[in-house]
């Protein structure tokens, strides 16, 4: 079916699918559920149909379908094409709904993919409210990470929101924790834990799927990857932004020692894939040297924290 702007057509289209059931019973949906996308960078054209959507879902009396937003081609990598598919401000509107009526994913491993969504769709065909389901991937023709490396090497951990890729060694001083999210930013942290290691730096590496899924996980799991005092002694590796969090609630000091595609507050000028990840700050030796700073700087940082809630008494 034409539309003029094809994201927005597209969409409303799909949306107009997944609201119509065929049951007579509120409770039972009879209907189907509709994917509908486009690069990441454009997909802020089908938003408003989408938040519309959102509403109507919540409102109705009878169960609906699901509406599922492939962001493809997010990140900064996409900035190769052209300064104009730079994708990483543009996919941030899909968190803007109310908490729990969307689930977002962002994909940095092929094998992530499958468990993630599959995931996600379990919850949104159990709890009502869960009207959208977001899937933010990059193209990045990576090869697939070897698990076995992973302090989690279960094939299925993306299922359970954040994983850990690599823990603390047991008896030597903790230097924080490194919470990554998006295709070049994990993939090159993971490829930098060998040199980290060597250089005596120890990190909790947590890969970052998806914190609705992760708020699904039981308690005791989720205080073992990430309990409540890491948001204070922790900072981001993403090819999002420091305008929102792969996490709600960081300390302060996350955004002084975060990497992100923003980090000089410019729209990137686009080129070749490995010049746009440099110039986003995302490249190998800009993470080892992020990392290393932040884990360098640990007594200073807890020593500032320390020192402003004093000042408060």
């Amino acid at each position: 079916m034409k539309a003029a702007i094809q994201e927005a057509g597209n969409v409303s289209s799909a949306i107009g699918l997944v609201s119509q059931s065929a049951s007579a019973d509120p409770e039972t949906f009879s209907g189907v559920w509709a994917f509908s996308g486009t690069y990441g960078a454009f997909t802020p054209l089908m938003y408003l149909p989408a938040r519309v959507w959102s509403q109507q879902n919540q409102d109705s009396k009878f169960r609906m379908g699901v509406l599922n937003i492939l962001a493809g081609h997010s990140g900064p990598e996409t900035a190769a094409d052209a300064r104009t598919h730079f994708g990483i401000f543009s996919p941030q509107v899909w968190k803007l709904f109310p908490r729990g009526q969307v689930i977002n994913l962002s994909f940095w491993d092929y094998n992530d993919v499958a468990p993630g969504y599959f995931a996600a769709a379990e919850i949104a065909a159990r709890e009502k409210k869960v009207g959208i389901i977001v899937i933010e991937v990059a193209r990045p023709d990576f090869k697939v990470a070897d698990r076995s490396t992973f302090a989690d090497p279960d094939i299925h951990a993306a299922a359970k929101g954040l994983y850990v890729i690599r823990d603390f060694t047991p008896g030597k001083p903790k230097h924080g924790y490194v919470v990554a999210q998006g295709s070049s930013s994990t993939f090159n942290l993971v490829g930098v834990l060998p040199r980290l290691e060597a250089a005596d730096i120890n990190v909790k590496v947590i890969a970052a799927i998806s914190e609705e899924l992760f708020d699904h996980q039981p308690e005791a799991y989720r205080n073992a990857v990430l309990p409540d005092e890491a948001v204070e002694d922790l900072m981001f590796v993403s090819s999002g932004t420091r305008r929102m969090w792969p996490l709600r609630n960081v300390g302060p000091l996350a955004d002084e020692y975060s990497l992100t595609s923003d980090w000089g507050n410019q729209w990137l000028t686009g080129g070749l894939e490995a010049d746009v990840i440099a110039e986003a700050h995302l490249d190998p030796e800009s993470v080892f040297a992020g990392v290393r700073r932040f884990a360098e700087d640990r007594p200073r940082r807890l020593a500032r924290l320390r020192s402003r809630l004093d000042s408060l008494e």
